[in-house]
């Protein structure tokens, strides 16, 4: 069993990171003494400093160039999807509470995890570079795409958030931190090559810290105690459904092209 949990050990430390959420949720929280609210954003821009340490430059220029895969992943995450999330609430939404049927939509409509889409691509040997772009460009594309989808799904779009800030903070916390990182690998790529796997512990590491610090937040704002197993189960129930319809859906499409 050891080399199983020594593959694993991202997967299963998510449950145990949520535990520990649970456990002493004063720790991570916003307001805490680990700062999360600062030190969550420093680990995702550690992430893509990684990210730009260790990917070869030529295997970035390459991978910016896979137009079809591109055009692939964010048709599926900004169509697909959500077609997908407003078929199933045809279809069940009737039987869920309505906070919780407008959570689905929600969740239907909103672009890809970035630091989630990029590790546990790497994790599994698949084409980082690949994973890397399209999380960035979904985060761009998402700022005006999701809006778009809420307020159709609502019928009301008279409100819109200020793009500015949203696409500083991505300069500044992905597209920034890997542009350094490509420019420090020519004087550090030996030592990034040797220290590769290390550097992805690292940065799964700093994955479960974010997971930590947002199930801290969650509980110590009550919003687990707040509802109850009639909310919870279906919540889970249809975040299981979406994600093994998603995953199917991802894998037939992409074999047929």
């Amino acid at each position: 069993m050891l080399p199983f949990f020594l593959r694993n050990w991202f997967a299963l430390s998510l449950p145990l990171a949520v535990a520990l959420a649970w456990v002493i949720p004063d720790l991570g929280s916003a307001d805490g003494p680990l700062k999360t609210s600062i030190t969550t954003k420093a680990g995702v821009a550690l992430i893509f400093l990684i990210q730009g340490l260790t990917l070869p430059s030529t295997a970035l220029r390459q991978g910016l160039s896979q137009w079809r895969l591109h055009l692939l992943v964010q048709s599926f995450t900004f169509l697909v999807f959500p077609v997908m999330g407003i078929v199933l609430d045809r279809l069940a939404g009737g039987w869920l509470a309505p906070d919780l049927r407008l959570g689905f939509l929600y969740l239907a409509v909103l672009p890809s995890t970035i630091t989630t889409s990029v590790i546990l691509t790497g994790m599994a040997g698949g084409n980082t570079v690949g994973a890397l772009f399209n999380a960035v460009l979904s985060s761009l594309l998402g700022v005006f795409v999701t809006p778009l989808w809420v307020a159709w799904l609502m019928k009301a779009s008279n409100q819109q958030q200020p793009l500015g800030p949203v696409i500083a903070e991505i300069v500044t916390l992905l597209l920034i931190p890997l542009v350094l990182g490509q420019l420090l690998r020519p004087v550090c790529e030996a030592w990034a090559n040797r220290q590769k796997k290390r550097l992805g512990i690292l940065s799964s590491a700093v994955v479960l810290f974010i997971v930590y610090a947002a199930f801290c937040n969650s509980v110590k704002q009550r919003l687990w105690t707040q509802h109850g197993l009639n909310v919870l189960l279906p919540a889970a129930g249809g975040v299981l459904l979406l994600f093994a319809l998603a995953v199917l859906l991802t894998e037939v499409l992409a074999r047929a092209l």
